[in-house]
């Protein structure tokens, strides 16, 4: 938001509080479901000894898993791979990641996974075609697993197809009827097509089983401005900063919802606060 006059960032803020709600990131417990693999000889050298750092050095795991890579070129055991993708996905190139399970899914192990995985990624490059594709092979190879009807309706969403999105994340629902992550990705989808009712039924299920995410009274604060019920986002907008006080956003949305009301120094407070925290 513009900064250098404050009256044109209240007004912006009073307009348009930023849409800062976004799919959330797969559960690891999901990431990992349908995990199966076929026979691979077990790792030895760096590539054992970087499974004895995985959780207490990250960093060390890491570099004895690329040094496992670059000593054993094509003969690195699969799993290797496996598990440089799923544990430093955030540490590597996205491309890097892609490969690995692309290595994963041509040796047939643990498929499910690896699909499922592999669609991530996708996604996160904005390859949606080809995330699409991955993630109904992880639905053909694990059919019951919730969290793959979760990945293809978060890649769906990406992609604006909201109606087909929210197919399968209903879907995933029946599966796993109390995934207050789900319920979110609901709320979330019902909103971008402006159905602001059933978002908002959503996001309910959503804060009854998860009750202190600052992310999901943000949230329904949001929905309650957008449906002119300034007082209740009034309340939405606090309680997430009692959850998370440096929600920038939500102050943002305390700030459009005091100008709103006439309440030009509450407004002008909280547009401070939100300017001073980093997006």
């Amino acid at each position: 938001m513009p900064r250098p006059i404050f009256l044109v960032a209240l007004v912006l803020t009073a307009v348009a509080v930023p849409l800062a709600i976004h799919f959330e990131l797969i559960p690891e417990r999901w990431l990992m479901a349908g995990s199966t693999s076929a026979g691979h000889s077990s790792p030895t050298g760096p590539c054992s000894e970087a499974m004895s750092f995985l959780e207490g050095d990250p960093s060390k795991a890491l570099s004895l898993i690329e040094a496992c890579i670059e000593q054993n070129g094509d003969k690195t055991p699969i799993d290797i791979h496996f598990k440089r993708a799923f544990n430093f996905e955030d540490k590597i190139p996205t491309e890097k990641v892609i490969a690995d399970y692309t290595k994963c899914i041509e040796s047939g192990h643990k498929l499910a996974s690896s699909y499922n995985n592999r669609a991530l990624a996708y996604k996160k490059s904005e390859q949606y075609a080809l995330a699409e594709k991955d993630a109904y092979n992880s639905i053909e190879h694990s059919p019951q697993i919730a969290s793959h009807y979760w990945t293809l309706g978060s890649i769906l969403y990406g992609n604006e197809k909201f109606r087909d999105a929210l197919k399968y994340l209903s879907i995933a629902l029946k599966l796993d009827p109390e995934n207050g992550s789900v319920h979110h990705s609901m709320s979330v989808a019902y909103r971008s097509l402006n159905e602001f009712g059933k978002a908002k039924q959503e996001i309910n299920k959503a804060i009854s089983i998860i009750p202190d995410s600052s992310k999901y009274y943000y949230s329904r604060g949001w929905l309650n401005m957008k449906m002119n019920m300034h007082g209740a986002a009034i309340l939405d907008y606090k309680r997430a900063l009692q959850l998370d006080p440096k929600n920038a956003q939500a102050h943002r949305g305390l700030a459009a919802c005091y100008f709103k009301l006439g309440k030009t120094e509450l407004s002008q407070l909280h547009t401070k606060i939100a300017d001073s925290m980093p997006n």
